[in-house]
This record gives structure tokens, sequence and C-alpha cells, in this order.
């Protein structure tokens, strides 16, 4: 149990300055020998879909790894590696965010509201998030539509969303009284649920998207980079899910896919930019020679019935085949079909 009572709320930095890498702050205590409480930190905790931060404090010039961070009634625990040793109450620590995890974050955070809006101009305003999850690698954003989303919907979404990067719109966020804000933007404001609180902390992309959030962000969409969808699922009746990568993971899964094609290619023969076709001209090939091996197999199978009952041995009134045949699976179970048929030569 992490009881919290007494500790003052933790002074949040990463909101002060989302590009803050490092910081110093005091330990003011230690819980289950696991976790510590800093007066303040620049680690985001896990919360509105998005990951917790992890990263390094160092004191003494000892390094403790921080492998969890969270939001215990406004209070901040920073879960440490097992077996860390733990500095006293009082002490200075010195805080290092693993920057490359956390931007990959923002990108991927910035992105979810990039491609809200994109789809909400590509099918309707009744698309509506049903549920967000940020990852490091990919992420993954549910929104409401009535049926499945065809391929050229989520070329659309995807045109529009790295047209809004390109343009390098400015993503603003800001505190406001929750009344102020509704009234100024309406209740699309909790796209991504109910926000507790007198004050809300808004976040603007310019001239596109405008939410409740409390995650971190870019500044501008160009930060975000290339935005891929990877594919989309259906996750229940009028929620369909998108699967996407942002800034140089989405630049990997498409080199990815690059690679995967250029194999293709060259297993059926062709140049990339003709393997589609020369993949389906193998299948119709593959199909008609299957139907010529069924044939075959059928002729076979229908003269060894025939070969067989010949040398049947009739006993009491039935004639009995014992033979072992060496087969694959499709012609012995032909081969039995017509030996139950009372005249091969009909089948």
């Amino acid at each position: 149990e992490k009881r919290v009572e007494g500790l003052p709320k933790t002074r949040r930095l990463f909101y002060e300055n989302p590009y803050m890498r490092e910081f110093q702050a005091k330990v003011i205590a230690v819980l289950n020998g696991e976790y510590l409480v800093l007066d303040q930190t620049a680690f985001y905790p896990e919360g509105g879909g998005q990951p917790p931060d992890t990263g390094w404090l160092t004191v003494d010039g000892r390094k403790i790894r921080v492998i969890h961070v969270e939001d215990v009634d406004n209070v901040l625990l920073h879960k440490v590696e097992a077996g860390a040793p733990l500095p006293e109450v009082g002490s200075l620590v010195q805080g290092e965010i693993d920057w490359e995890r956390r931007t990959s974050l923002m990108r991927h955070h910035t992105a979810t509201h990039i491609l809200l809006g994109a789809a909400r101009r590509v099918l309707g305003d009744h698309a509506w998030q049903a549920g967000a999850q940020k990852g490091v690698e990919r992420s993954r954003l549910d929104i409401s539509h009535w049926r499945r989303l065809g391929r050229e919907e989520v070329e659309e979404m995807e045109r529009l969303a790295n047209r809004v990067v390109m343009e390098g719109r400015r993503v603003s966020t800001f505190w406001m009284p929750r009344n102020e804000a509704e009234e100024r933007y309406g209740f699309r404001l909790y796209q991504g649920g109910a926000v507790p609180g007198k004050e809300i902390r808004v976040v603007e992309i310019e001239g596109w998207d405008v939410e409740a959030c409390g995650g971190t962000h870019c500044r501008s969409t160009s930060e975000v980079g290339l935005i891929k969808i990877l594919r989309t699922e259906r996750v229940q009746d009028g929620v369909e899910r998108l699967i996407f990568s942002a800034g140089p993971a989405a630049l990997e899964e498409v080199q990815r896919r690059e690679r995967a094609l250029a194999e293709i290619a060259e297993a059926v023969g062709a140049p990339v930019e003709e393997a589609v076709e020369a993949v389906h001209r193998t299948l119709e090939t593959l199909e008609g020679l299957r139907r010529e091996v069924t044939a075959l197999r059928r002729l076979s199978s229908r003269q060894r019935a025939e070969e067989l009952l010949r040398g049947a041995v009739e006993v009491q009134g039935v004639k009995v085949i014992i033979r072992s045949e060496k087969a694959d699976v499709d012609y012995l179970i032909e081969l039995c079909l017509l030996y139950t048929s009372p005249s091969p030569r009909d089948l």
C-alpha cells in the first residue's frame, strides 16, 4: 500500500517545460523501500493513455534507475530498480529523463491528436475518440464509426495527417477554468474522457484539434515527423482502431515493409514496381496447377481403385481388400471413397 497522507503535492516540472531533460530535486519520502517521493520532478507519470517516463536519479555519484512513475493523490512516486541503494530523506538528487523514450512518446501523443482531427474530416463529426494508448514504437487510436474503414479512407486520413505535420502548426498547452473552456471549445474537449478539476489543461493544435489532455506534446506538428497508419482493426460494433507509428519509428516501419516487398519481388523474379502483378500471375498459375493436380489425382485414384477391386477377395459375400498404400492424405481419401462405390467407372 502506498500511503501518501501528509505529503505535499509534487511540483510537475514537465508541465512548466516539457523539454526539460535534467533537474535537481530533494527526496521528501521513501515508501516501501522502492518508491521515492521528490519535491519536484520532470518525470511524467502514467496516465491519459501515455506510459510513464523512465530514466535515472543520481545521488552522491550513484545512479539509480527509475523504472516507473505513478500519481497517487497528486504525489508522484518514482519506482526504482530492485536492489538499488536508496538515498535518505532530505538528500539532493539529480534527475535525468530517458530522452529518446520521452520524445517518441511526445511524438506519438501529438500524432494521436492529429489523426483524430483527420478522422473527423474524412469520416464526419460523429468520429469520436473511444480510447487511445500511446507507445514508444507504435500507438493506437480507437474511433467511433459505424462500418469498417476502407483503404481509401485510411489513405486520406494519413495524407491529411502528414500535411498537418509538414505545415508545422503550433501546438499550444494552457490551463483554463473548466466553464470557460467548455464555452469556448464545447464538449469535444473531452475526446479523451472526463477530466477532473475546476481547471483543465487544454492542448490545441492550431486550426486543427483541441482537447483537454494531461500528456506531454511537441511544440510544433513538424516535430512529429512521418505518421504511418500500419493497420486497422474492428474492436467492437461501432468502434474502429487505428494502429500507427510516428517519427523514426514510422520510418523504420516503412523501411521494414519495403524490405519485405523487395524480397517478394525477388522471389517472383520481377522489379519492385511490378511485384503485385507478378504475384497475381504466380497465384493464377498456381491455381491452374492445383486444378491439374486434382484432376490427375482423381484419375490415378480411379485407376488404382479398379485395379484393387479386381484383386479383391470375397469373404462371406463381402469383398475384402488389404493393401498398404504410401501416398498423401488427399489421394488416400479419394481412393477410399472409390473403394465404397459399387461401380468406380461411373465416378
